[in-house]
């Protein structure tokens, strides 16, 4: 027979969805704002903005203009520029007041009497710092009248410098240095925050090129070892030997300073690095990749801001045959006498301004034994930390079939040219033979392969 009525199976399929429950029961015991499991979707919020879109990124701190201003160059070359503005100020408002505005010489005034109860060098500190708080607020509230200023009048302030206690010139980097601070005060007194005019720029050149003739020849002539600052260009190198004297000294003096000292100066050279880039290395930067080196890596330095090159890592190398300049040894020595890793992410050299400190203990140290350095052919004034730097370049370019001079400029961050900065590039090879050389191996004897 016909059956018009076929039987239909209700059973759901296997992977059905089971069906929506829209107003799923409260369960018993359980009240309505109890805490959600974890994972669980938050309630809506009927006061929420429906605009705002719930899942988007977390809210980051927005970076304001002036603070973009401020950090376009480092804080202590910002510190030296203050500190060379509230001298142009001091300098302008006794010699050419109309460059200095009505404004600020009534507001530090007003700052000096506050503090007059004050010994002078503590209220002159004051009164710096206020000028440092208007000078940021320049583009809104003039300190000086940046259009009255002439080069002509600047160049008199510069040729009038003198050093406190020889009486002699200043440098040519320290004259370098004031013509910088001139360009950021106008930067600072620009809404814009560009530097001086294009006519002011090449009119300082011109002058400036004669005003640091003249200085040389006047040094030249006068034949005084006193003037040979205004000659050279910044501190001398730092030889093997004195290097090798440096560390025996720290460690003599059997101090906590001492070994942080020794450290930090192997450290610095074996990595040929400015000696306040050695003060932001942390301990996620090290690595061990064998038994006889580790690596330490960069995350930014002055020529690479953005960390473009923290992948190239600097190899360090053990150095078993001369114990007293084994960077290995050096950093056992300074773990077992500081207790200093509290997280992964924490400074291998905790603490403020330990750039500063090591400067400190290394001027100290070396009028210490002032009649030694002599003997090995510095005086006090060309050796500071810098030199650490130059002397490791120089030491690694004068070894006889040593690392080629790309090699030696990748280590230490330099620019090679935009050719040569794009088409030769760092490499593992030539670094280990730059960090071998570094660790003062003999490079003309077997043992320059050394592994323990």
């Amino acid at each position: 027979k016909h059956n018009p009525t076929p039987k239909v199976d209700t059973a759901p399929p296997v992977n059905a969805n089971p069906p929506v429950n829209v107003n799923p029961p409260v369960p018993p015991n359980l009240p309505v704002d109890a805490e959600q499991p974890v994972g669980a979707n938050p309630p809506p919020n009927a006061n929420a903005d429906p605009n705002v879109n719930r899942n988007a990124h977390p809210t980051v701190n927005l970076i304001s203009i002036d603070q973009m201003v401020e950090n376009a160059v480092s804080a202590q070359t910002r510190k030296t520029y203050f500190d060379d503005g509230y001298l142009f100020y001091k300098y302008f408002l006794e010699h050419h007041p109309t460059w200095v505005t009505d404004f600020a010489r009534e507001e530090l005034r007003a700052v000096e009497m506050r503090h007059q109860h004050l010994r002078t060098r503590a209220r002159n500190k004051i009164v710096k710092e206020h000028f440092i708080e208007i000078v940021k607020l320049a583009h809104i509230n003039l300190v000086m009248v940046m259009e009255n200023v002439t080069v002509d009048g600047f160049m008199l302030y510069m040729e009038s410098l003198r050093k406190g206690k020889s009486g002699k010139r200043l440098s040519r980097s320290s004259y370098c240095n004031k013509r910088s601070a001139l360009n950021d005060m106008y930067r600072w007194h620009s809404e814009s925050r560009v530097g001086c005019p294009v006519h002011i720029q090449q009119e300082m050149s011109n002058k400036f090129k004669g005003f640091t003739r003249v200085v040389t020849q006047e040094a030249n002539h006068d034949g005084d070892e006193a003037d040979m600052d205004q000659v050279k260009e910044g501190k001398d190198p730092m030889t093997k030997e004195l290097y090798r004297k440096l560390c025996e000294w720290f460690l003599e003096t059997g101090s906590l300073d001492g070994v942080f000292a020794y450290y930090y100066l192997v450290l610095s050279w074996n990595l040929m690095c400015r000696s306040n880039s050695t003060s932001l290395v942390c301990w996620n930067h090290i690595y061990w990749n064998a038994p006889d080196s580790y690596q330490v890596h960069f995350t930014h330095h002055k020529t690479d801001q953005f960390g473009d090159n923290a992948k190239n890592p600097r190899h360090i190398y053990a150095n078993p045959l001369d114990p007293l300049v084994c960077p290995v040894l050096a950093l056992s020595l300074y773990l077992t006498t500081f207790n200093v890793r509290s997280s992964p992410n924490g400074p291998l050299f905790p603490g403020s301004s330990q750039n500063d400190r090591f400067s400190k203990i290394l001027a100290k140290t070396l009028k210490r034994h002032e009649q030694e350095v002599a003997q090995l052919g510095f005086r006090l004034d060309d050796i500071g930390t810098h030199s650490i730097r130059k002397g490791a370049a120089t030491y690694c370019c004068s070894q006889p079939g040593g690392p080629p001079a790309a090699a030696i400029f990748l280590r230490a961050g330099w620019s090679m040219g935009k050719v040569k900065d794009v088409y030769i590039k760092w490499d593992i090879g030539g670094d280990n033979f730059v960090g071998r050389c570094l660790s003062l191996l003999n490079l003309l004897t077997p043992e320059f392969a050394v592994t323990q």
